[in-house]
């Protein structure tokens, strides 16, 4: 049989992956459209009409600039007929080289999750990813864009070209059905326009991209560099999961550094809980340096008036906090503005409170209760020293408070 595919002579990787997709297409389908062949569940593949759907046939295109995706098939094919491509556009697959995906290989027989291969989608720099359609099909709510089910078991005939994708987000999309793991990890801008053709073929994104999946932990590896687009591609998609592990690296991101067509991005929701995020840490920073430093006994050398004095170096250096407090202040700045406004005080049992009292904010605050998306169930009066009283419908009992839910929350003692 003379080849239906030419490479370059100087491309061996191109004349390889050539050899490989004509091998795949002689051999025989063996009847693997068979439900036994298949997992089980519920929906079964099923010959649609061949109008129904768009293939390539018996090779790889190089489609016309005028050419819409999938509409590679002649239109003057008879009703009922099998499509067939132009004497033109079939001499021009001649000339095309084409690449074979190393994740989504031909020989998929080590997979205990994946079933055997019986299609091909091609991207629109001819690289060649081996898919089934079981699984497009039965996952898809769209029929995959209503591309399958394929009617054929005639492999030339169940070659899928998806000239809108390239290779590059064609792997992150399929990685996504298949959570098929790569050695490389691509970059965030494949990976979020990877994500986004996910919807037209009729996946939802959200039940994709689950932790412990490979693309949501492709995503998270930018997450402290990238905070902030990795957030957005989670609020895009409703990707809940993965926008609370991200939010401790959107601390440091300001409200002001949002930017207009970023907070369109992020939508209303998750915009929302962005900044309920920043307001409520900074409210508990707040509440931890309400609380001065403890007074002690009258001493010969310190009576109330000094320790007063004392007192308002520590309010000051408070004040000065104020004016760079943040969701992401650092104890090391506490620790510095603190000590720098108190270093006047002599008095060795002021200096033991100021240092009780500074150590208490410090630990405090580096293990601050809502430092997450899902913190922010916690209700905010209990976060920090409390300045009015409960209301009546919270039964109280000592230092607890117990919510109509029965969460028990610990509140610090008032003074």
């Amino acid at each position: 049989m003379d080849s239906i595919f030419s490479s370059s002579t100087d491309d061996v990787l191109d004349a390889d992956a050539t050899k490989l997709l004509e091998t795949w297409v002689e051999t025989g389908m063996n009847d693997i459209l068979e439900p036994e062949r298949h997992p089980s569940g519920e929906t079964k593949v099923v010959p649609y009409p061949s109008a129904s759907f768009d293939v390539l046939q018996a090779s790889t295109p190089v489609p016309p600039s005028d050419s819409s995706p999938m509409s590679l098939v002649s239109e003057q094919s008879a009703p009922g007929s099998t499509p067939t491509l132009p004497a033109q556009q079939q001499q021009d697959l001649l000339s095309t080289s084409i690449s074979i995906s190393p994740v989504f290989i031909a020989n998929n027989s080590d997979s205990t999750t994946r079933p055997p291969v019986d299609m091909v989608i091609m991207s629109s720099d001819n690289m060649v990813f081996y898919v089934d359609e079981y699984t497009l099909f039965n996952v898809s709510n769209n029929r995959f864009n209503g591309l399958l089910p394929l009617s054929t078991t005639n492999k030339q005939q169940r070659i899928l070209f998806l000239r809108e994708i390239i290779s590059s987000e064609m792997q992150v999309f399929l990685q996504s059905i298949y959570n098929v793991a790569s050695v490389e990890v691509p970059d965030l801008g494949t990976l979020t326009r990877g994500i986004a053709w996910l919807a037209k073929y009729g996946f939802e994104a959200k039940n994709r991209i689950q932790p412990e999946t490979c693309v949501f932990d492709y995503l998270l590896s930018h997450a402290p560099i990238q905070p902030l687009d990795v957030y957005a591609c989670a609020a895009m998609h409703d990707i809940y999961a993965l926008a609370v592990q991200v939010s401790p690296y959107m601390l440091r991101i300001g409200p002001h550094e949002v930017t207009e067509e970023m907070a369109v991005r992020i939508g209303s929701k998750y915009l929302r809980k962005y900044f309920e995020l920043h307001s409520r840490r900074t409210e508990v920073l707040k509440g931890l340096l309400m609380k001065e430093p403890d007074l002690h006994n009258v001493t010969r050398d310190c009576d109330f008036e000094r320790q007063r004095k004392s007192i308002s170096h520590w309010n000051q250096g408070v004040a000065q906090l104020s004016f760079i407090l943040k969701a992401d202040t650092t104890t090391t700045a506490i620790r510095d503005t603190l000590l720098q406004a108190t270093e006047d005080i002599g008095c060795p049992e002021c200096l033991r409170a100021r240092d009780t009292r500074l150590n208490t904010v410090l630990r405090e605050w580096s293990m601050a209760s809502v430092s997450t998306l899902n913190d922010l169930s916690l209700s905010l009066p209990l976060l920090f020293k409390l300045t009015i009283p409960f209301e009546a419908n919270h039964m109280k009992l000592e230092n607890q408070v117990f919510l109509p839910e029965w969460r028990v929350v610990h509140r610090p003692t008032c003074r």
